[in-house]
């Protein structure tokens, strides 16, 4: 088995829907705690407005980062910002190295 090399993080997948389109994946966001993910989600949940919106689509599960994507989130959290936002159609899965 190879060593996965890395930093925890905590990730949640989201989901944008759009009046009369539906629903699709709309990224994720990377957090380096639980706690961190737990707010993030509180201050970002349904962010739009009522024809098109994002929301969060998942539980707080761990990943893997790297160091640049952990230095990143150390500065965020530095800013009192609780994690960052990526919009792309990727959906994560638990236990997944992220590659940002």
């Amino acid at each position: 088995m190879n060593k996965i090399e890395g930093y925890q993080a905590f990730a949640i997948n989201w989901r944008e829907s759009e009046r009369h389109m539906g629903q699709r994946d709309d990224g994720f966001s990377l957090h380096l705690s639980k706690e961190d993910a737990i707010k993030f989600k509180k201050e970002h949940g349904f962010e739009g407005n009522e024809e098109i919106y994002s929301f969060p689509y998942s539980e707080v599960f761990r990943v893997i980062i790297n160091e640049t994507t952990y230095l990143i989130l150390q500065q965020l959290l530095a800013e009192e910002i609780h994690g960052k936002r990526y919009y792309t159609p990727k959906r994560l899965e638990a236990g997944e190295v992220v590659e940002v």
